[in-house]
């Protein structure tokens, strides 16, 4: 199994309150290859569509408890980073150009941890084609122990920097 996970620095609004957010797209598997669990509310699975799971200081923020800020809508600005060219000349090297991409979810969970910003996640496919230009890093599960060094090995074979503080077999 392998879980990419894309960050974007944002803005997020619930109500007429209007914070900064850290904002984490990845997939419904990611929460349990990085055992995280819900502390109110539940996580998204690959059923929702525009769900989202929020850090408790996300709650904080707004000024509510991880109870109340549940089924709330959260709309959410991602600053999209991508490279354009400057016209005038073809050999100049790649400019990096912001679009913002905005987008209203539902609170279904809330989590521990998270930037003091606030961290909110949503399904990476609940995101426009073309938004994700790189992920920040990946989580990999693998079947045995005798399969990680041969994991490694093709993840470094495509061109992935490839770290791990430690293995974990379950």
């Amino acid at each position: 199994i392998v879980s990419p996970q894309a960050e974007f620095d944002g803005q997020m609004q619930v109500g007429e309150e209007v914070a900064e957010a850290s904002i984490s797209a990845i997939d419904p598997t990611f929460f349990r290859l990085d055992g995280r669990t819900p502390i109110a509310g539940r996580l998204f699975g690959p059923e929702d569509e525009h769900a989202a799971v929020v850090s408790a200081s996300v709650a904080q923020l707004f000024g509510l408890t991880n109870e109340e800020v549940l089924g709330r809508p959260l709309s959410l600005t991602l600053f999209v980073q991508q490279p354009v060219r400057d016209s005038e000349d073809e050999d100049a090297s790649a400019i990096i150009g912001t679009q913002s991409v905005t987008a209203i979810y539902q609170i279904v969970g809330v989590t521990e941890g998270g930037a003091s910003a606030g961290t909110v996640y949503v399904d990476r496919a609940s995101l426009p084609e073309g938004a994700i230009g790189q992920y920040a890093f990946g989580k990999v599960k693998v079947r045995d122990e005798q399969s990680i060094e041969e994991a490694r090995t093709e993840l470094i074979n495509r061109g992935f920097i490839v770290s791990s503080l430690s293995d974990t077999v379950e």
